[in-house]
């Protein structure tokens, strides 16, 4: 105040020496007031870069990808909340990436309104956000196409893509017990293995049966001793499909049918049949499913052990990778899908459309069921919707040329976004394309 009443008395002074100290002082004072604007302007601007900043940190160490998606995401998040109402412009952020952390950093000039008088045209701020990640957990459900076309070379590249997958992701992620894997080989259904009897693979108790017995069993009698692997007219441990829309779920309350594929008579005489067209176990596949594990050792020794055979039911593959993750039975070893501390991820392999056999599937016998191809892409539909809704991660991959189209757009759909859907025209294809997927999870074990 008492500044402003001496200013005001040098205006209104008449007096020559008054007048001409005022005249040698209003341009510093002026200057003074002009410097206090722009630095307050530039101040203004340095916290919105450093909220632009935090925010595009933050987003980036959520997110997956290779690092350049991710610095395409920091950029596009640090443009969208960095505004500075013509005040100036910003540079474009920098990225940087180290196994922990994520550092985001850029700069603006700010305009100087007032200093540009005295030759400061614009003035330059800087800020820097740094993001340390934290570890968690990854649950990995390997959904595998061996189906009769993956014969030959096709398995063959399907067993060293997997391997390599596999070895990568344990030896970028140091803690075993960080990790877990299933492995879900599926073509005209899914085995289940003796888990579906209650036993793991040594014989001990597993968990609760969720495979029924069937009352009777025209290939074997008594039916109550019907699991053997070592007798090939015993159950070999592949399943039937629920009712839709069970089939399209997680879980199930009623338990599951034992596959038994349909016999008919290919020789007849004298009116009885005196050889018969297949065994029970036609077309299941020979490897069960593994549960979720991380028993590298078994991991690998169960992708070694495929062999192709049988038709395409993807959807029944998808939903056993579904249910080897999920917390709920038949499968139990996932955590809860709201768990902080862990992440779920399906990777899904086919090399071609989803096919009917013209007698037998998991459906059953196929002149009862009523279901055409149609119906089993409609659910494969519904299906990873459904995974999608728990948060799952789904990464889907096409393989060789026999897949058309229209399967190239379910399987894209079905990804969790159109960069997580590739397609392996070639076996090096495949291999580079489960070598990125294995990448990208192992920087999804380390997030914020």
């Amino acid at each position: 105040m008492k500044i402003l009443k001496k200013l005001l008395h040098y205006v209104r002074d008449t007096s020559g020496v008054n007048a001409m100290i005022f005249a040698l002082v209003l341009p510093s004072m002026l200057a003074a007031g002009g410097m206090a604007v722009d630095l307050a302007n530039a101040y203004n601007v340095k916290n919105k870069l450093a909220q632009a900043l935090d925010k595009a940190a933050l987003a980036t160490a959520n997110s997956l990808g290779s690092e350049e998606e991710l610095r395409i995401i920091a950029q596009n998040f640090f443009h969208a909340n960095f505004r500075i109402d013509g005040l100036g412009s910003a540079i474009d952020p920098v990225v940087t990436f180290t196994d922990t952390t994520v550092t985001v950093s850029a700069s603006a000039n700010v305009d100087m309104m007032f200093m540009g008088v005295f030759g400061k045209e614009a003035m330059t701020v800087e800020g820097e956000t740094e993001v340390t990640r934290e570890l968690s957990g990854i649950e990995v459900a390997m959904v595998l196409d061996v189906t009769g076309s993956m014969a030959g070379s096709n398995i063959v590249a399907l067993k060293s893509a997997s391997t390599s997958f596999i070895n990568t992701l344990f030896d970028r992620i140091t803690d075993d017990d960080l990790i877990r894997i299933s492995i879900v080989p599926y073509s005209s259904s899914v085995n289940v293995g003796p888990y579906g009897l209650g036993e793991d693979l040594d014989g001990s108790y597993y968990g609760s049966a969720f495979v029924n017995k069937p009352s009777s069993d025209e290939f074997k009698t008594p039916n109550n001793i019907i699991y053997h692997p070592t007798d090939r007219y015993n159950w070999k441990g592949c399943v039937l499909a629920e009712d839709n829309p069970d089939d399209t779920l997680d879980s199930t309350e009623d338990g599951f049918e034992m596959y038994r594929y349909a016999r008919y008579c290919s020789s007849y005489r004298y009116g009885r049949c005196r050889s018969y067209y297949s065994y029970p176990n036609t077309n299941c596949p020979s490897a069960p499913i593994v549960p979720l594990t991380n028993n590298q050792d078994q991991l690998l020794g169960t992708i070694d052990s495929l062999t192709p055979a049988g038709h395409t039911y993807g959807n029944f593959g998808m939903l056993w990778g579904w249910r080897t993750v999920s917390p709920q039975e038949p499968f139990t070893e996932g955590v809860d899908y709201d768990d902080p501390e862990w992440k779920k991820a399906v990777v899904m392999m086919t090399d071609g459309r989803n096919t009917m056999h013209d007698w037998y599937s998991a459906y059953g016998k196929t002149n009862s069921h009523g279901i055409n191809a149609s119906d089993l892409n409609e659910r494969f539909e519904d299906i990873c919707e459904n995974m999608k809704a728990e948060g799952i991660i789904i990464y889907t991959i096409t393989f060789q040329s026999g897949v058309d189209e229209s399967t190239k757009d379910y399987y894209r759909n079905c990804a969790t976004n159109t960069s997580f859907y590739e397609h392996a025209p070639n076996d090096a294809e495949l291999q580079a394309i489960f070598d990125k997927i294995a990448n990208q999870l192992s920087k999804l074990h380390i997030s914020r």
